[in-house]
């Protein structure tokens, strides 16, 4: 009599695959993003007000944490608890920085419109940079609802509330 075959069972659960996955994606495009930024950051015109210059440690520090979540969601693809405490810990750092760029938004808006009104700009690319200011807050509920989802999906996994605690 011949065993019947088995296929070989990989740790983790699947969810933690899909979410691991989704997740390497993403947050390998956003490190790509925030690299960039960090290289342009340098070329940005000499006119430029203050308010519109990141410093240096807020690019650095979420180029950091972006590459912490690849790397974790790589490790929680695999259900890793290295991989889960990497996600959440990046995760709390992104949302840090996003609080803190939110709380300089007004301090930047006045000093762009000052920027407007002073600079010699077409009246269309004006316009549309003042749409884009306006419209800013709008791209950053994308960014942060995805931050706090795989910020709170890793705390539950790790906290043995979602599944399995991960190895």
């Amino acid at each position: 009599m011949q065993p019947t075959y088995q296929p070989e069972q990989k740790p983790g659960n699947t969810a933690d695959r899909v979410v691991g996955i989704i997740g390497i994606v993403l947050f390998a495009c956003c490190s790509v993003a925030t690299g960039i930024s960090v290289g342009g950051a340098a070329g940005m015109p000499e006119d430029l007000p203050q308010e519109f210059r990141p410093e240096s440690y807020q690019l650095i520090a979420s180029l950091a944490a972006y590459v912490a979540m690849l790397f974790g969601c790589i490790g929680m693809s695999l259900s890793r608890k290295w991989g889960m405490l990497l996600t959440a810990l990046g995760g709390v750092v992104l949302l840090a920085l996003t609080a803190y760029a939110l709380s300089k938004y007004p301090e930047q808006t006045r000093a762009f419109q000052e920027y407007l009104e002073t600079a010699d700009l077409p009246e269309q690319e004006r316009q549309g940079m003042q749409l884009g200011m306006r419209l800013q807050p709008l791209f950053i509920v994308p960014a942060v609802l995805l931050t706090l989802f795989y910020t709170i999906f890793s705390f539950l996994r790790l906290g043995g509330k979602l599944g399995p605690a991960p190895q």
